[in-house]
């Protein structure tokens, strides 16, 4: 049987939960990455307000031919250095899971969804 890899999980406490949109108690991080994502909101003055898997978007898949839902990982109000009021939708990943994946001979599920999608894709490498 193979072991499953061991992630960072657990619960965030903010020091300023007046910022958070949502359940204080019940934030939770799934790597260590989103925890210092939710650090860094917490601690910048510039995040006005953050949220933590609160934006639901509802999608069609064709590889089951069901109605699923996709959880955003964060949503953040923040004011810009000009005083502009933004809002951004931030999803965590490493860059190997943000690759499209490598064609092989036999057609897997996530291959048959990107192939039929019409999606486009962006990332940054930090």
């Amino acid at each position: 049987m193979r072991k499953m890899p061991k992630y960072n999980q657990g619960r965030f406490t903010p020091k300023r939960p007046e910022k958070y949109v949502g359940n204080v108690n019940e934030i939770i991080f799934r790597s260590s990455w989103e925890r210092k994502f939710l650090q860094w909101c917490d601690d910048n003055p510039g995040v006005i307000k953050y949220a933590s898997e609160e934006l639901i978007i509802p999608y069609y898949s064709p590889v089951d031919q069901r109605m699923r839902r996709y959880f955003v990982d964060f949503v953040i109000m923040v004011k810009t250095r000009t005083g502009e009021i933004k809002k951004f939708a931030v999803e965590i990943k490493p860059s190997a899971q943000c690759e499209p994946p490598k064609q092989t001979k036999k057609a897997t599920k996530l291959q048959l969804l990107t192939t039929d999608s019409s999606a486009s894709f962006m990332s940054s490498s930090v």
